[in-house]
This record gives structure tokens, sequence and C-alpha cells, in this order.
């Protein structure tokens, strides 16, 4: 990242300190690599020698007013430090066990870090794949500290993926609905593959309706490759694969079981409801044609590789199985068609493919149309 003009850049690493405690006997450190820190950040900022400092070092310079972090990561207006910035919190250990299980168990005795604190009356515990951001949030949280912040997706989504795994769902709970309805307007209204990352999102947060509705969302479009790394949500997307086969699965099966009945016509009997051999046949022929030029004949079996519920909704309805039929007036007051016109004593019908309109239907239920 380059430099604003006048500004010096200087290779070196930095630590940054901050208070939640002054007691505190748990000393949380956080990692940010090739990091941009400015003299104007509202963070204590310690040069660091060859050693990490002390207890002692870290005492002296940490932020008595509590300040976000918000800035240590972002290019501010006049920069002159970059390299590694250490992130270090000094926090309560009783505030960390009460509110998560997680740190519960690193703080017992059967766990190194607890051995320590324990043993010395204070640890620190390197949290290198935290993002600081969203662990002040809940840090601050556990401590009664916290103050509104500007909520952001991403933020958002470093705090659900922490509360997930320190065990903190329930620190978050009564926040969970403001905190969705302040990033509303960046939750997407119809299917892109951020839908995806929201389900997991909604899904940590404990917010089901709007989990629900992304799943929804989500069902006529994921197709055998849909899949997300690095959110807990495997068993979502296990259930929308799921669905996604069967729905698939029974169409095409009933698809097959159509092909095979106007192929399978007795002599003395028709499908078609006035009777004519001739409808049938035509029937058969739109229907195989129309399935091969959308590329669904040979129908395709599981696991249905790229297709999803919706394109096989359109291709289906953009088959045009309307097959006309003459008959006298005598059998058309004994059945009566869909949709007729009259030319001279004789009548045009149009018939339909006996239950193909309904497996379009029971599609589009599928993906929750």
């Amino acid at each position: 990242m380059a430099s604003p003009p006048n500004s010096t850049k200087k290779q070196c690493k930095w630590i940054g300190s901050h208070t939640l405690d002054t007691d505190g006997d748990v000393l949380l450190v956080f990692n940010s690599k090739d990091a941009i820190v400015s003299n104007n950040l509202e963070v204590n900022l310690v040069r660091a020698g060859s050693q990490d400092p002390t207890d002692e070092d870290i005492d002296k310079d940490e932020d008595a007013n509590n300040s976000d972090l918000r800035g240590t990561q972002r290019q501010a207006q006049s920069v002159d430090l970059f390299g590694t910035a250490d992130i270090q919190v000094r926090v309560s250990s009783k505030h960390l066990a009460l509110g998560s299980s997680v740190f519960r168990a690193i703080l017992s005795p059967n766990f190194s870090e607890g051995k320590n604190l324990h043993k010395n009356g204070k640890v620190k515990i390197v949290l290198d794949d935290d993002p600081i951001d969203g662990m002040m949030v809940l840090l601050k949280l556990l401590h009664f500290k916290y103050q509104h912040r500007k909520m952001t997706p991403s933020l958002l989504m470093q705090v659900a993926l922490l509360a997930d795994k320190y065990d903190m769902a329930t620190q978050i709970l009564y926040l969970s609905p403001s905190w969705c309805d302040e990033i509303g307007k960046h939750v997407p209204r119809s299917w892109d593959p951020s839908v995806v990352s929201y389900i997991g999102l909604f899904s940590m947060l404990k917010m089901e309706n709007q989990k629900k509705k992304m799943m929804t969302m989500a069902r006529g479009y994921i197709t055998e490759n849909t899949f997300e790394h690095g959110l807990p949500i495997q068993h979502l997307i296990e259930t929308l694969h799921e669905d996604r086969l069967a729905a698939l699965d029974v169409a095409f099966k009933r698809i097959n079981n159509i092909v095979n009945r106007y192929m399978s016509v007795q002599s003395n009997g028709t499908i078609c409801d006035n009777g004519s051999h001739v409808c049938d046949a035509a029937m058969l022929g739109l229907l195989l044609q129309g399935l091969k030029q959308k590329g669904l004949w040979p129908l395709p079996s599981k696991p249905f590789e790229g297709i999803t519920v919706k394109a096989t909704i359109e291709r289906l309805m953009g088959i045009d199985l309307a097959s006309e039929c003459t008959i006298t007036e005598r059998v058309r007051k004994r059945k009566v068609p869909c949709r007729q016109s009259s030319s001279g004593h004789r009548i045009l019908v149009q018939c339909d493919c006996e239950g193909f309109n309904e497996i379009i239907r029971d599609l589009e239920l599928a993906a929750g149309q």
C-alpha cells in the first residue's frame, strides 16, 4: 500500500495496548501482519524491541479511555509506521469464564493456560487467528463496556463467527435483532452467492425467520457444488442439497412416467380426452422434442450435476405441449375441453399434456416460489 504524500514509512513492530479491566489477569494478544498504523490512532502504541514487552511495560501504556481499535488495519491520513502490529488486551478471567464455556475450559487446570493462571496469577493467551474488531465487540459485552458502534455485514460476520467459536451466542442474543436491522439494506432481496453467507450469519445469530428467508431464496438456485468454507452451517447446506435432489428426482421420474405412458398406450385406448390417437402421438413427439431442445433428454440422473431447480422450471415452462384435436359437437358435449374454437360444425380443442403442469407447480413449491 502506497504512503500518502509527505509521510515517512518506517518498517517496525508495534504493540497496541488496551484495557477492559485494570485488574485483569488475562492478556489476550492479537496479531495484525503488515499492518498500517498511525500516530493518530485511538490506541497506545509502544515500540517493541527484539523481545515481547513485560507486563509492567504494558501496564504503563494501556489506554485508560477504552477507545475503539477500528483504525488498526486502516490507512489513516498521516501514516508514518508500517509493519506488524500486536494488539494486547487486558481482561478478566472471571468475565471470560462466565461468558464463554470455551474460555472457561481454557482457563481451567486441564489446559496449560489455566495452569499458568493458577500458578502465577496471570496468563498471556495469543489469538493469532481472531480478528480484533469482532473480538473487541464481544469482550466489551462480557465486561459491560460495550457502546454502540456502526455495524457492517463484515463486522457482524466477525462477531457471529467468534461468538460461535467461543460459545458466546447467548451473550449477543439481545443485540442481534438491532444489528440485523442495521445491516438490513445490505441483505440480498433476490438470489446471489452472498445468500449462502447470510444463511450462516443469521443461523449463528439465532435469527430463525431471516435464516428461513435466505434458505428459501437459495433453494431454487443451489447446485451440488454450492458450499461455504469457514462457516459452521454444513448441516444447513446439506439440507438444501437433499431438498434439491429430492425435488429434481421426483420431477424427472414423473416426466419419465408420462413418456412411458404415451409410449405404451394401447390401440383400444387413448390418453387424449377426445379419444384421438393422433393427438397422443403428437403429444409424445412434442414432449420428446421439447425435452431434447432444453437439454433434458435423456432425462438427467442423480446427482443432477450443474442443474438447479429454478433452471429446470424455466426449461420445462419453455416447452410447448399444446396439440390440437378436431372433434364433433357430440363428443364436445360429453367431454368439456379446456380451450376451444368453433370451425363450422366441428370444434378445434387444444389438449394439454396430462400431469405436466402439475410437475412444474410442485417444483415451484420446492423452490419456495
